[in-house]
């Protein structure tokens, strides 16, 4: 069986026409642990301006209010978050 080859894309831009909503991880994908990865701020922004639904997933053990004030503190906005 014959797999097509992947598409790689440039970012989420890329595929926010074609969808209402986004789960997207923390860890790797927004920020590496102490700030956040550049342009994740302003794609978060541009997704929830958009009228996108925006959830933050993370496997943290950390409750949420801590997780939260750690994005705070990274300047990701609790704005960003839904759900």
């Amino acid at each position: 069986m014959a797999f097509a080859k992947p598409t790689l894309l440039k970012g989420i831009s890329e595929l926010s026409e074609a969808y209402d909503g986004f789960i997207i991880d923390l860890f790797g994908v927004v920020h590496n642990g102490e700030t956040a990865f550049a342009g994740a701020i302003d794609c978060l922004a541009h997704l929830i301006t958009h009228g996108k639904r925006v959830v933050l997933l993370s496997n943290s053990p950390r409750r949420k209010q801590e997780v939260s004030d750690h994005l705070l503190g990274m300047g990701i906005p609790m704005r960003s978050m839904t759900g």
